[in-house]
Protein backbone atom coordinates (compact mmCIF):
# COMPACT_ATOMS: atom_id res chain seq x y z
CA UNK A 1 0.00 0.00 0.00
CA UNK A 2 1.72 3.29 -0.89
CA UNK A 3 1.29 6.46 1.16
CA UNK A 4 -1.31 7.73 -1.09
CA UNK A 5 -3.89 4.85 -0.36
CA UNK A 6 -3.02 5.08 3.17
CA UNK A 7 -3.86 8.44 3.43
CA UNK A 8 -7.48 7.79 1.90
CA UNK A 9 -7.74 5.02 4.67
CA UNK A 10 -7.25 6.92 7.98
CA UNK A 11 -8.38 4.63 11.02
CA UNK A 12 -7.09 3.47 14.55
CA UNK A 13 -5.34 0.74 13.75
CA UNK A 14 -1.38 0.84 14.34
CA UNK A 15 0.49 0.71 10.91
CA UNK A 16 3.85 0.24 11.27
CA UNK A 17 7.47 -0.15 9.82
CA UNK A 18 10.70 -0.64 10.29
CA UNK A 19 11.35 1.18 13.53
CA UNK A 20 7.79 1.56 15.25
CA UNK A 21 4.79 3.43 14.15
CA UNK A 22 4.37 5.54 11.31
CA UNK A 23 1.24 6.40 10.87
CA UNK A 24 -2.52 4.59 11.05
CA UNK A 25 -4.96 2.88 8.98
CA UNK A 26 -8.60 1.62 8.99
CA UNK A 27 -7.89 -2.19 9.13
CA UNK A 28 -5.92 -5.09 9.80
CA UNK A 29 -3.54 -8.27 9.11
CA UNK A 30 -2.85 -9.57 12.95
CA UNK A 31 -4.16 -9.25 16.23
CA UNK A 32 -1.33 -10.75 18.60
CA UNK A 33 1.80 -10.02 20.27
CA UNK A 34 4.54 -9.87 17.09
CA UNK A 35 8.39 -9.01 16.65
CA UNK A 36 9.08 -6.91 14.71
CA UNK A 37 12.50 -6.92 13.05
CA UNK A 38 13.87 -4.03 10.77
CA UNK A 39 14.50 -5.24 7.30
CA UNK A 40 15.48 -1.68 5.75
CA UNK A 41 16.72 1.65 7.54
CA UNK A 42 16.97 0.47 10.79
CA UNK A 43 19.88 1.32 12.81
CA UNK A 44 21.37 -2.06 12.39
CA UNK A 45 25.34 -1.28 13.22
CA UNK A 46 24.35 1.76 15.90
CA UNK A 47 25.09 0.03 19.10
CA UNK A 48 22.60 0.20 22.09
CA UNK A 49 19.92 1.46 19.60
CA UNK A 50 16.67 -1.02 19.01
CA UNK A 51 16.43 -2.92 15.26
CA UNK A 52 13.26 -5.22 16.96
CA UNK A 53 10.44 -3.99 18.64
CA UNK A 54 6.93 -5.17 20.01
CA UNK A 55 3.48 -4.79 19.18
CA UNK A 56 0.20 -6.09 20.57
CA UNK A 57 -3.43 -6.22 18.94
CA UNK A 58 -4.87 -5.40 15.53
CA UNK A 59 -2.07 -4.23 13.58
CA UNK A 60 -0.76 -3.41 9.80
CA UNK A 61 2.97 -4.04 9.08
CA UNK A 62 4.44 -2.62 5.82
CA UNK A 63 7.37 -4.30 3.69
CA UNK A 64 9.90 -2.54 5.35
CA UNK A 65 10.24 -4.79 8.96
CA UNK A 66 10.26 -8.68 9.14
CA UNK A 67 7.00 -10.45 11.50
CA UNK A 68 8.08 -12.64 13.69
CA UNK A 69 6.79 -14.71 16.69
CA UNK A 70 7.99 -17.37 19.30
CA UNK A 71 6.76 -20.93 18.93
CA UNK A 72 6.31 -23.30 21.92
CA UNK A 73 5.46 -21.18 24.13
CA UNK A 74 8.29 -18.89 24.54
CA UNK A 75 8.34 -15.98 25.15
CA UNK A 76 8.14 -13.38 22.64
CA UNK A 77 10.15 -10.82 24.40
CA UNK A 78 13.43 -12.77 24.66
CA UNK A 79 13.44 -12.98 20.94
CA UNK A 80 13.20 -9.12 21.36
CA UNK A 81 15.58 -8.71 23.60
CA UNK A 82 18.21 -11.15 21.22
CA UNK A 83 17.44 -9.65 18.46
CA UNK A 84 18.65 -6.26 19.55
CA UNK A 85 22.22 -7.27 20.98
CA UNK A 86 23.15 -8.73 17.56
CA UNK A 87 26.26 -7.84 15.81
CA UNK A 88 24.75 -7.30 12.41
CA UNK A 89 27.51 -6.63 10.41
CA UNK A 90 27.40 -10.16 8.82
CA UNK A 91 24.38 -9.63 7.61
CA UNK A 92 23.35 -6.64 6.20
CA UNK A 93 24.23 -5.12 3.02
CA UNK A 94 23.32 -2.01 1.58
CA UNK A 95 25.54 1.53 1.96
CA UNK A 96 23.11 4.19 2.43
CA UNK A 97 20.09 2.32 3.66
CA UNK A 98 21.54 -1.35 5.24
CA UNK A 99 19.42 -3.92 4.37
CA UNK A 100 18.87 -7.05 6.12
CA UNK A 101 16.60 -9.40 3.43
CA UNK A 102 15.32 -12.51 4.56
CA UNK A 103 18.06 -15.40 3.78
CA UNK A 104 20.68 -13.68 5.85
CA UNK A 105 18.39 -13.40 8.77
CA UNK A 106 17.62 -16.72 8.74
CA UNK A 107 21.27 -17.56 9.33
CA UNK A 108 21.52 -15.59 12.30
CA UNK A 109 22.65 -17.61 15.88
CA UNK A 110 19.94 -18.12 18.57
CA UNK A 111 20.56 -19.19 21.82
CA UNK A 112 17.73 -20.95 23.19
CA UNK A 113 18.16 -21.62 26.79
CA UNK A 114 15.23 -23.50 28.64
CA UNK A 115 11.71 -21.97 28.98
CA UNK A 116 11.83 -21.46 32.24
CA UNK A 117 15.08 -19.64 32.11
CA UNK A 118 13.81 -17.80 28.66
CA UNK A 119 11.27 -16.17 31.38
CA UNK A 120 13.63 -15.34 34.09
CA UNK A 121 16.27 -13.99 31.23
CA UNK A 122 13.19 -11.55 30.37
CA UNK A 123 12.35 -10.57 33.58
CA UNK A 124 16.06 -9.97 34.80
CA UNK A 125 16.37 -7.66 31.28
CA UNK A 126 13.08 -5.78 31.92
CA UNK A 127 13.75 -5.17 35.11
CA UNK A 128 17.55 -3.43 35.00
CA UNK A 129 16.59 -1.81 31.20
CA UNK A 130 13.41 0.09 33.17
CA UNK A 131 15.50 1.27 35.49
CA UNK A 132 18.16 2.38 32.61
CA UNK A 133 14.80 3.94 31.12
CA UNK A 134 14.11 5.99 34.06
CA UNK A 135 17.64 6.89 34.78
CA UNK A 136 17.49 8.19 31.11
CA UNK A 137 14.25 10.05 31.83
CA UNK A 138 15.55 11.74 34.27
CA UNK A 139 19.13 13.00 33.02
CA UNK A 140 16.50 13.77 29.73
CA UNK A 141 14.48 16.43 32.37
CA UNK A 142 17.55 17.73 34.14
CA UNK A 143 19.18 18.97 30.51
CA UNK A 144 15.49 20.28 29.72
CA UNK A 145 15.86 22.45 33.44
CA UNK A 146 19.14 23.60 32.11
CA UNK A 147 17.99 24.97 29.09
CA UNK A 148 15.37 26.25 31.07
CA UNK A 149 18.14 27.34 33.26
CA UNK A 150 20.23 28.94 30.51
CA UNK A 151 16.98 31.20 29.66
CA UNK A 152 16.29 32.53 32.91
CA UNK A 153 20.25 33.63 33.30
CA UNK A 154 19.96 35.98 30.04
CA UNK A 155 16.46 37.35 30.49
CA UNK A 156 17.65 38.05 34.19
CA UNK A 157 20.76 39.45 32.50
CA UNK A 158 18.70 41.87 30.15
CA UNK A 159 16.22 43.17 32.96
CA UNK A 160 19.35 44.15 35.27
CA UNK A 161 18.51 41.34 38.04
CA UNK A 162 21.84 39.63 37.62
CA UNK A 163 24.33 41.49 39.20
CA UNK A 164 23.86 45.15 41.24
CA UNK A 165 23.21 48.02 39.01
CA UNK A 166 26.18 50.36 38.24
CA UNK A 167 24.64 53.23 39.42
CA UNK A 168 23.49 51.59 42.85
CA UNK A 169 27.00 50.45 43.36
CA UNK A 170 28.72 54.04 42.33
CA UNK A 171 26.48 55.71 44.96
CA UNK A 172 27.89 52.90 47.50
CA UNK A 173 31.12 53.75 46.20
CA UNK A 174 30.68 57.37 46.58
CA UNK A 175 31.72 57.67 42.74
CA UNK A 176 30.46 58.77 39.30
CA UNK A 177 29.14 56.88 36.46
CA UNK A 178 28.72 57.31 33.30
CA UNK A 179 24.93 56.34 32.46
CA UNK A 180 24.38 54.06 29.09
CA UNK A 181 22.47 57.20 27.66
CA UNK A 182 25.51 59.15 27.50
CA UNK A 183 27.49 56.22 26.21
CA UNK A 184 24.93 56.12 23.24
CA UNK A 185 25.52 60.01 22.81
CA UNK A 186 28.82 59.02 22.20
CA UNK A 187 29.20 55.99 19.71
CA UNK A 188 26.12 58.08 17.35
CA UNK A 189 28.45 61.20 17.23
CA UNK A 190 31.31 58.95 16.49
CA UNK A 191 29.46 57.48 14.14
CA UNK A 192 28.81 60.26 12.50
CA UNK A 193 32.04 61.81 12.29
CA UNK A 194 33.09 58.24 10.64
CA UNK A 195 30.53 59.05 8.08
CA UNK A 196 31.75 62.76 7.61
CA UNK A 197 35.72 61.44 7.22
CA UNK A 198 34.38 58.10 4.42
CA UNK A 199 31.96 61.22 2.56
CA UNK A 200 35.05 63.34 2.26
CA UNK A 201 37.06 61.05 0.90
CA UNK A 202 35.01 59.90 -1.27
CA UNK A 203 33.75 63.02 -2.11
CA UNK A 204 30.03 62.36 -1.38
CA UNK A 205 27.14 65.06 -1.00
CA UNK A 206 24.55 62.70 0.16
CA UNK A 207 23.41 64.05 3.79
CA UNK A 208 23.73 61.92 6.65
CA UNK A 209 21.06 60.49 8.32
CA UNK A 210 20.70 59.33 11.72
CA UNK A 211 19.66 56.21 12.80
CA UNK A 212 16.22 56.07 14.03
CA UNK A 213 15.95 55.56 17.96
CA UNK A 214 13.40 52.62 19.18
CA UNK A 215 10.18 53.28 19.69
CA UNK A 216 9.51 52.69 23.44
CA UNK A 217 6.42 53.27 24.30
CA UNK A 218 5.53 49.22 24.07
CA UNK A 219 8.92 48.95 25.76
CA UNK A 220 9.41 48.03 29.66
CA UNK A 221 10.67 49.81 32.42
CA UNK A 222 15.05 49.49 32.03
CA UNK A 223 16.92 49.93 35.60
CA UNK A 224 18.54 53.02 36.38
CA UNK A 225 21.11 54.49 33.96
CA UNK A 226 19.98 52.18 31.28
CA UNK A 227 18.75 53.04 27.99
CA UNK A 228 16.91 51.47 25.14
CA UNK A 229 18.99 51.52 21.55
CA UNK A 230 18.14 49.93 18.16
CA UNK A 231 20.91 47.68 16.54
CA UNK A 232 21.28 50.00 13.91
CA UNK A 233 22.16 53.06 16.51
CA UNK A 234 25.39 50.56 18.35
CA UNK A 235 26.58 48.39 15.29
CA UNK A 236 29.11 50.23 12.99
CA UNK A 237 30.08 47.53 10.53
CA UNK A 238 27.66 44.68 9.28
CA UNK A 239 28.98 42.03 6.36
CA UNK A 240 27.22 38.60 4.77
CA UNK A 241 29.79 36.30 4.56
CA UNK A 242 31.72 34.98 1.80
CA UNK A 243 29.78 32.46 -0.64
CA UNK A 244 31.07 28.70 -1.30
CA UNK A 245 28.97 26.25 -3.14
CA UNK A 246 29.47 22.76 -0.99
CA UNK A 247 31.09 21.79 -4.19
CA UNK A 248 33.92 23.86 -2.99
CA UNK A 249 34.04 23.22 0.64
CA UNK A 250 37.58 21.04 0.88
CA UNK A 251 38.39 18.75 4.05
CA UNK A 252 41.68 18.59 5.13
CA UNK A 253 44.48 21.13 6.19
CA UNK A 254 44.63 23.14 2.95
CA UNK A 255 42.33 26.74 2.35
CA UNK A 256 40.49 28.70 4.83
CA UNK A 257 38.82 27.51 7.56
CA UNK A 258 35.08 27.85 6.51
CA UNK A 259 32.71 28.69 9.43
CA UNK A 260 28.94 27.68 8.79
CA UNK A 261 25.42 28.40 10.43
CA UNK A 262 25.94 25.35 11.89
CA UNK A 263 28.74 26.39 14.44
CA UNK A 264 26.05 28.57 16.21
CA UNK A 265 24.26 27.19 18.90
CA UNK A 266 21.29 28.34 19.94
CA UNK A 267 22.40 29.15 23.39
CA UNK A 268 25.07 31.27 21.84
CA UNK A 269 28.04 28.71 21.83
CA UNK A 270 30.47 28.51 18.64
CA UNK A 271 31.78 25.10 17.92
CA UNK A 272 34.65 26.06 16.08
CA UNK A 273 35.54 21.82 15.39
CA UNK A 274 35.75 20.09 12.48
CA UNK A 275 35.60 23.30 10.35
CA UNK A 276 35.84 22.24 6.33
CA UNK A 277 37.85 24.32 4.43
CA UNK A 278 37.63 26.97 1.20
CA UNK A 279 40.25 28.43 -1.04
CA UNK A 280 39.71 32.43 -1.01
CA UNK A 281 41.54 35.34 -2.81
CA UNK A 282 43.77 37.65 -0.77
CA UNK A 283 41.44 40.17 -0.73
CA UNK A 284 38.78 37.93 0.38
CA UNK A 285 40.03 36.44 3.13
CA UNK A 286 40.99 39.91 4.58
CA UNK A 287 37.08 41.11 3.90
CA UNK A 288 35.77 38.16 5.30
CA UNK A 289 37.69 37.07 8.46
CA UNK A 290 36.77 36.87 11.72
CA UNK A 291 38.30 38.63 15.07
CA UNK A 292 37.78 38.14 18.56
CA UNK A 293 34.78 40.75 19.56
CA UNK A 294 32.96 39.94 16.36
CA UNK A 295 28.88 38.68 16.47
CA UNK A 296 27.45 35.95 14.59
CA UNK A 297 24.30 36.64 13.07
CA UNK A 298 22.58 33.22 11.71
CA UNK A 299 20.51 34.97 8.78
CA UNK A 300 18.93 32.19 7.14
CA UNK A 301 17.73 28.93 8.49
CA UNK A 302 14.77 27.13 9.42
CA UNK A 303 11.68 29.16 11.61
CA UNK A 304 12.98 27.71 14.74
CA UNK A 305 16.51 28.07 14.70
CA UNK A 306 17.17 31.53 12.39
CA UNK A 307 18.45 34.21 14.18
CA UNK A 308 20.94 31.94 16.31
CA UNK A 309 23.90 34.32 17.42
CA UNK A 310 27.22 34.31 19.03
CA UNK A 311 30.08 36.22 19.72
CA UNK A 312 33.98 35.10 18.53
CA UNK A 313 35.83 34.63 21.76
CA UNK A 314 39.33 34.95 20.75
CA UNK A 315 41.47 35.45 17.14
CA UNK A 316 41.62 32.40 15.34
CA UNK A 317 43.47 33.48 11.55
CA UNK A 318 42.18 32.04 8.65
CA UNK A 319 38.52 31.71 10.05
CA UNK A 320 36.27 33.09 7.37
CA UNK A 321 32.41 33.10 7.38
CA UNK A 322 29.72 31.76 4.77
CA UNK A 323 27.03 33.47 3.37
CA UNK A 324 24.11 32.32 5.85
CA UNK A 325 26.19 34.43 8.68
CA UNK A 326 25.67 38.65 8.96
CA UNK A 327 28.67 39.57 11.02
CA UNK A 328 27.93 42.36 13.22
CA UNK A 329 30.97 44.61 14.80
CA UNK A 330 30.43 47.27 17.56
CA UNK A 331 32.34 50.28 18.66
CA UNK A 332 35.52 50.10 21.23
CA UNK A 333 32.39 51.19 24.24
CA UNK A 334 30.72 48.43 24.10
CA UNK A 335 31.10 44.97 24.86
CA UNK A 336 29.80 42.40 21.87
CA UNK A 337 29.45 39.32 24.39
CA UNK A 338 26.71 41.34 26.10
CA UNK A 339 25.09 42.18 23.35
CA UNK A 340 25.37 38.65 21.71
CA UNK A 341 23.71 37.31 24.84
CA UNK A 342 21.05 39.69 24.45
CA UNK A 343 20.67 38.67 21.31
CA UNK A 344 20.14 35.39 22.33
CA UNK A 345 17.75 36.23 25.07
CA UNK A 346 13.63 35.31 25.28
CA UNK A 347 12.88 38.95 24.84
CA UNK A 348 15.26 39.64 21.91
CA UNK A 349 14.20 36.17 20.65
CA UNK A 350 10.45 37.30 20.65
CA UNK A 351 10.98 40.43 18.91
CA UNK A 352 12.82 38.94 16.46
CA UNK A 353 9.90 36.13 16.17
CA UNK A 354 7.78 39.14 14.72
CA UNK A 355 10.43 39.93 11.85
CA UNK A 356 11.36 36.47 10.85
CA UNK A 357 10.23 36.05 6.76
CA UNK A 358 9.48 32.56 6.13
CA UNK A 359 8.53 30.20 3.19
CA UNK A 360 7.41 26.41 3.46
CA UNK A 361 11.39 25.64 3.64
CA UNK A 362 13.52 28.35 4.90
CA UNK A 363 13.56 31.50 7.18
CA UNK A 364 15.18 34.66 6.95
CA UNK A 365 15.93 37.60 8.74
CA UNK A 366 16.43 40.68 6.55
CA UNK A 367 19.35 43.51 7.83
CA UNK A 368 16.65 45.88 7.18
CA UNK A 369 14.09 44.42 9.79
CA UNK A 370 17.03 42.93 11.77
CA UNK A 371 18.82 46.61 12.61
CA UNK A 372 15.50 49.00 13.92
CA UNK A 373 15.14 46.18 16.69
CA UNK A 374 15.21 47.45 20.27
CA UNK A 375 18.06 46.00 22.93
CA UNK A 376 18.78 47.26 26.28
CA UNK A 377 21.81 49.38 27.37
CA UNK A 378 23.52 49.09 30.27
CA UNK A 379 26.38 51.59 31.27
CA UNK A 380 29.68 49.88 29.97
CA UNK A 381 31.28 48.44 33.46
CA UNK A 382 27.84 46.80 33.94
CA UNK A 383 27.72 45.25 30.94
CA UNK A 384 31.39 43.61 31.49
CA UNK A 385 30.17 42.37 34.88
CA UNK A 386 27.14 40.99 33.40
CA UNK A 387 29.12 39.29 30.77
CA UNK A 388 31.31 37.98 33.06
CA UNK A 389 28.22 36.47 35.10
CA UNK A 390 26.43 34.31 32.14
CA UNK A 391 29.88 33.32 31.46
CA UNK A 392 30.02 32.03 34.81
CA UNK A 393 26.43 30.82 34.89
CA UNK A 394 26.87 28.77 31.58
CA UNK A 395 29.57 27.28 32.12
CA UNK A 396 28.47 25.81 34.81
CA UNK A 397 25.41 24.85 33.51
CA UNK A 398 27.44 22.91 30.33
CA UNK A 399 29.52 21.21 33.03
CA UNK A 400 26.41 19.63 34.53
CA UNK A 401 25.78 19.50 30.38
CA UNK A 402 28.59 17.60 29.87
CA UNK A 403 28.01 15.40 32.71
CA UNK A 404 24.74 14.12 32.24
CA UNK A 405 25.29 13.15 27.95
CA UNK A 406 28.64 11.05 29.48
CA UNK A 407 25.99 9.28 31.87
CA UNK A 408 23.50 8.92 28.95
CA UNK A 409 26.13 6.80 26.98
CA UNK A 410 27.24 4.82 30.06
CA UNK A 411 23.76 3.67 30.39
CA UNK A 412 23.67 3.14 26.67
CA UNK A 413 27.19 0.84 26.58
CA UNK A 414 25.04 -0.66 29.83
CA UNK A 415 22.20 -1.50 27.99
CA UNK A 416 24.01 -2.96 25.23
CA UNK A 417 26.52 -5.04 28.15
CA UNK A 418 22.83 -6.44 30.15
CA UNK A 419 21.98 -7.90 26.79
CA UNK A 420 25.02 -9.26 25.79
CA UNK A 421 25.12 -10.88 29.61
CA UNK A 422 22.13 -11.94 29.06
CA UNK A 423 22.87 -14.41 26.04
CA UNK A 424 26.38 -15.82 27.13
CA UNK A 425 24.52 -17.08 29.90
CA UNK A 426 25.83 -14.83 32.92
CA UNK A 427 22.65 -12.11 34.08
CA UNK A 428 20.62 -15.26 35.80
CA UNK A 429 21.18 -18.73 37.41
CA UNK A 430 20.87 -21.87 35.68
CA UNK A 431 18.70 -24.11 37.25
CA UNK A 432 19.23 -27.86 36.47
CA UNK A 433 15.92 -28.67 36.84
CA UNK A 434 14.73 -26.59 34.01
CA UNK A 435 13.12 -28.50 31.29
CA UNK A 436 15.71 -29.06 28.93
CA UNK A 437 16.00 -26.86 25.89
CA UNK A 438 15.63 -29.88 23.59
CA UNK A 439 12.20 -30.54 24.72
CA UNK A 440 11.12 -27.05 23.63
CA UNK A 441 13.08 -27.04 20.67
CA UNK A 442 10.73 -31.11 20.02
CA UNK A 443 7.43 -28.81 20.94
CA UNK A 444 8.60 -26.31 18.13
CA UNK A 445 8.91 -28.74 15.60
CA UNK A 446 5.96 -30.39 16.25
CA UNK A 447 3.58 -27.14 16.28
CA UNK A 448 5.36 -26.41 12.59
CA UNK A 449 4.69 -29.97 11.53
CA UNK A 450 1.38 -29.11 12.88
CA UNK A 451 0.76 -26.12 10.78
CA UNK A 452 2.27 -27.96 7.66
CA UNK A 453 5.13 -25.94 7.89
CA UNK A 454 8.89 -27.93 7.09
CA UNK A 455 11.02 -24.80 8.48
CA UNK A 456 10.30 -21.13 9.99
CA UNK A 457 9.15 -18.82 7.71
CA UNK A 458 9.34 -15.31 8.36
CA UNK A 459 6.18 -13.37 8.30
CA UNK A 460 5.83 -10.91 6.41
CA UNK A 461 3.60 -8.32 4.87
CA UNK A 462 4.35 -7.13 1.39
CA UNK A 463 3.11 -3.34 1.47
CA UNK A 464 5.20 -0.04 0.48
CA UNK A 465 4.86 2.83 3.03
Amino acid sequence: MNSASRAARQGDVPYYGATGQVGWIDGHIFDEELVLLGEDGAPFLQGGKAVAYMIRGKSWVNNHAHVLRMLGKCPNAFLMHQLNQVDYHPYVSGTTRLKLPQKPMRSIPFHMPPLQEQHRIVAAIDSYLTRLDNAVALLERVQENLKRYRASVLKAAVEGRLVPIEAELARREGRSYGPASELLKHILAERKTRWSEAAAAKVRSRTYEEPAAPDTASLPDLPEGWCWATLDQVCCDALIGLVRSRDAQLQGASGYEYLKMDAIGMDGTLDLSGLVRVDASATEAERYSLRAGDVLFNTRNSVELVGKTASVRAARPGLLFNNNIMRLRFPSELRPAFLAWEMCSPSFRTRLDRVKRATTSVAAVYAKDLFPLPVALPPAPEQERISDAIERACSAADSVSAQCRGAVEHCRRLRQAILNWAFAGKLVEQDPSDEPASVVLGRIKAERVAAGEAKPRARKRRSTE
